[in-house]
């Protein structure tokens, strides 16, 4: 005001009041708009912090289910009908949660972060959902296996359980979750070297081997509740 920038010459304010005026309106619209880029960075990093969580849990699920898979392929233990029902139930409440991922960032042009968790949301929500209806068959080839053994045992009192359509199933299954975990596996190591190792997935997916697999059979219910 003292150099004349600007000079009001008004009989009811003057240029010091019309100065500091102008300066705290400037100094609060600075001070919003940090506040909302802030905001928005935070948002972004919430997103980010929230897909990569719920990938290592269906890439951990996956593995487990596969573990236990295996587990029967590799025995003649009869496998029970609720096989797939607790991983159904992990991954359907990860889908749920995937599907509204809402990420728009500022320079939207090759971002790397955007174009994996647009497939995540997209492509991998999809083969998930398929894979999840494919689980049932697993019930369902149960089921057969148990009247075509009844039946086999009507004519040859001696015959013994195959369990063919099951193993049979589950060879299937143990593919698709296979290719599945490939794809989520280069997801989350995509996105972790996008977000510049933030999330240290080299140290948690070591740790994800070393889980014990659940053990879903009636008499582990028993031995679990009947001891208190």
């Amino acid at each position: 005001m003292e150099n004349h920038y600007l000079i009001i010459n008004s009989q009811w304010i003057s240029n010091e009041f019309a100065f500091a005026c102008i300066c705290g309106i400037f100094a609060s619209t600075i001070i919003l708009l940090a506040t909302e880029i802030i905001k928005y960075v935070q948002e972004k990093k919430t997103v980010e912090h929230f897909t990569f969580n719920q990938m290592v849990m269906i890439y951990g699920e996956l593995q487990n289910i596969r573990r236990t898979i295996l587990k029967y392929l590799q025995s003649n233990d009869k496998v029970p009908e609720n096989l797939m029902f607790h991983t159904s139930a992990v991954l359907g409440n990860c889908l749920n949660m995937l599907r509204p991922t809402d990420y728009n960032p500022i320079n939207n042009y090759r971002n790397k972060k955007k174009t994996i968790i647009t497939t995540v949301s997209t492509g991998l929500v999809s083969k998930l959902q398929k894979l999840c209806f494919n689980f049932n068959f697993v019930h369902t080839a149960v089921l057969t296996d148990q009247i075509m053994f009844n039946e086999e045992r009507m004519k040859d009192p001696t015959a013994e359980a195959s369990y063919r359509n099951t193993k049979r199933t589950l060879n299937i299954l143990i593919k698709e979750i296979d290719d599945i975990s490939r794809d989520v596996y280069k997801d989350i190591t995509d996105l972790d070297k996008a977000c510049n190792n933030r999330f240290k997935w080299t140290d948690i997916e070591p740790q994800i081997s070393n889980i014990q697999d659940i053990d879903m059979s009636l008499q582990n219910f028993y031995n679990e509740n009947e001891k208190r």
